[in-house]
């Protein structure tokens, strides 16, 4: 069970675009033992292109194939997926996943690879189908005494290879709809409750967003909101062959739970 802290707080931790091969990648590791260490995050999110899955039988990224059909390559693909979830197994941090574009982009779907990160005892969501497909379902983080759910973290599929063999990166209708109805079934139970939602591909709104500066002057932002995210890595770089850049985004959510929601 997840649940606040006694003093009301709850941490995420969230990793992005890890895109993690079957050679390991020393600074990727690196970066995630010394953010965990750092942050002790209650909850680490891994949230799309956990692996590079189209360069997942090559020798080096971008070169020949070394391996191919569906055993060999789903040996690799655990290889991977150990590297970046090892640390947290090691630590006894509970994560979740979901999935982006690059992660099934080859014969492991993703519910195979579901399976897969299930098998780890830290995993508390591994996007199994709960009725809107794979990758798409809902986190409770319950009160500071657990009685009653306090907060949700929303996990949409927004990207990777449909039934029908086509690519999307898009969040379909369907997925929508079950989170409304799921939404509606908490609110009667608990009420209204903050949440977060995450998923791999931006919404266009996005770029409303954005905002042009002068070169070399800082934008600031005034106010503070809750949740409060703050970056706390840049990236880690590895090894890579031409101009392709490998590297993983850290994220941290500093939640506080509601006054009115204590126990």
């Amino acid at each position: 069970m997840l649940k606040f802290n006694s003093d009301g707080k709850f941490t995420i931790m969230q990793i992005s675009d890890a895109q993690d091969l079957p050679l390991v990648r020393k600074s990727l590791v690196r970066m995630i033992n010394r953010a965990c260490d750092v942050l002790h995050p209650d909850l680490v999110l891994f949230t799309g292109d956990n692996i590079l899955g189209n360069h997942i039988n090559d020798a080096v990224i971008g070169t020949r194939q070394v391996a191919s059909g569906h055993d060999a390559t789903r040996s690799r693909v655990e290889r991977a997926i150990s590297h970046i979830v090892l640390p947290l197994e090691a630590r006894k941090i509970p994560f979740a996943v979901l999935y982006g574009n690059h992660d099934d982009m080859n014969c492991i779907e993703k519910s195979e690879q579901s399976e897969i990160y299930g098998n780890y005892s830290s995993c508390v969501g591994s996007g199994a189908d709960v009725g809107a497909g794979c990758g798409t379902y809902d986190i409770p983080i319950m009160s500071s005494d657990g009685t009653r759910r306090a907060f949700t973290v929303w996990m949409l599929d927004s990207a990777g290879k449909g039934a029908d063999g086509n690519w999307y990166t898009t969040i379909s209708r369907n997925k929508i709809d079950w989170m409304l109805r799921k939404n509606e079934k908490i609110k009667k139970a608990f009420g209204v409750l903050p949440s977060l939602v995450f998923q791999h591909v931006p919404i266009p709104e996005t770029v409303q967003l954005i905002r042009e500066c002068e070169k070399n002057n800082e934008c600031t932002e005034h106010g503070t909101a809750h949740p409060r995210a703050t970056n706390c890595s840049a990236n880690a770089a590895g090894s890579s062959r031409g101009n392709t850049a490998l590297s993983a985004n850290i994220r941290m959510y500093a939640l506080k739970m509601s006054a009115n929601l204590k126990r």
